[in-house]
């Protein structure tokens, strides 16, 4: 999916929302993938953050941004511990 959207995005000429799809499918890639999930999450939040005001202020364009921009912050100390040390 994101090969395809790469080659959407190259020949894309001025159709906003395609960016906001090309970064659905860079997040769901990064959550398949962690090997390069932080480069492709990085990429999809600089596609949303390029997108004119009007769209980044959307319901639907906000969602993508905090689900990707809540990947893109580390786990919080208690859930790192957690998943080193096993269940309770």
């Amino acid at each position: 999916m994101v090969k395809f959207h790469r080659e959407l995005a190259a020949r894309n000429h001025g159709d906003e929302f395609q960016h906001v799809e090309f970064a659905s499918a860079l997040y769901a890639q990064a959550l398949a993938d962690k090997r390069v999930r932080p480069a492709l999450l990085k990429e999809a939040d600089a596609l949303i953050s390029g997108l004119p005001a009007q769209m980044r202020d959307l319901r639907s364009v906000r969602l993508w941004r905090d689900r990707i921009r809540a990947e893109l912050q580390p786990a919080p100390l208690h859930w790192r511990a957690a998943r080193c040390n096993g269940p309770g």
